[in-house]
């Protein structure tokens, strides 16, 4: 038997939770699938550090599908952290302290940013500010963010303060969300959305770094960005728009149609400062 064949598969734990209908997730599910869990994120472990890979190879992409699998287990538990005025989630919940604990027990590590970025914040909730030109600010966290060593997993959540010239409440609150299985409160598309109960498992996890004072953004995709020419357009989308989208995985200040875009071919990189 290959040794990938012995590794545990996070889709398994994903039909767990899904399946769960008490009041107890952490306990029921979480816990008694945590040394399973060890042993899976052992499997993905190369992906702590930025490297190239033949992105048709099995030692890419079994590992790269399990890392895809544990983040629908991440959006499925993310669920507990979405209710607002707009509804509140119903189903099985884990507390933020659970929800740390299982991840932190794998190797995962939490951040707070105080600042907000691109890479490491998905936006929420705008709170629009008057002055069109003021920056955007965090108010709250919402939910944690995760990394796993110089690799992006989970962006933290946050609500935000800021003008139109940065930020649009109508656009960022609500425009599709890509390379996300499911959020509360908005639409989301990912590669797998389409494909039978068996295909879509066969979907690649987005790798983002933080390393070499650089930000590296889908690093598996084959349209760098940053050396297309300035008239690169697509799907109607500028250069700056495709920048924006790859960034932020919406778009939070362009107001052209954002569904059925495709920045999944997308790349981009930029100097950790900014």
């Amino acid at each position: 038997m290959e040794i990938a064949d012995k590794i545990p598969r996070f889709r398994e734990l994903h039909d767990l939770l899904i399946g769960y209908k008490g009041n107890r997730l952490y306990e029921a599910v979480l816990q008694p699938w945590s040394e399973k869990a060890q042993v899976a994120v052992s499997g993905v472990d190369r992906f702590r550090t930025m490297s190239r890979y033949d992105t048709k190879s099995d030692e890419f992409l079994l590992p790269i599908w399990n890392l895809y699998a544990l983040s629908r287990v991440n959006d499925f538990l993310l669920l507990s952290f979405q209710n607002d005025e707009r509804g509140n989630w119903t189903g099985p919940q884990v507390s933020e302290e659970q929800y740390l604990a299982f991840f932190s027990q794998l190797g995962f590590t939490p951040f707070v940013s105080g600042g907000v970025s691109s890479f490491r914040n998905e936006i929420v909730r705008v709170q629009q500010s008057h002055n069109e030109a003021e920056p955007v600010t965090m108010t709250t966290m919402i939910w944690p963010g995760l990394m796993f060593g110089e690799m992006l997993f989970s962006r933290s959540g946050v609500a935000v303060v800021g003008g139109r010239h940065h930020v649009v409440k109508e656009v960022a609150e609500t425009s599709t969300l890509y390379f996300t299985y499911r959020r509360l409160h908005r639409k989301t598309s990912d590669l797998s959305m389409g494909w039978g109960s068996n295909s879509q498992w066969r979907t690649a996890f987005r790798r983002d770094y933080e390393c070499h004072r650089m930000r590296f953004y889908n690093i598996d995709g084959g349209h760098c960005l940053n050396h297309l020419p300035s008239e690169a357009d697509r799907d109607g989308l500028t250069i700056n728009d495709r920048i924006e989208l790859c960034k932020n995985r919406c778009v939070i200040v362009t107001t052209k149609r954002d569904d059925d875009l495709w920045p999944f071919g997308d790349c981009y990189q930029e100097p950790l400062s900014r």
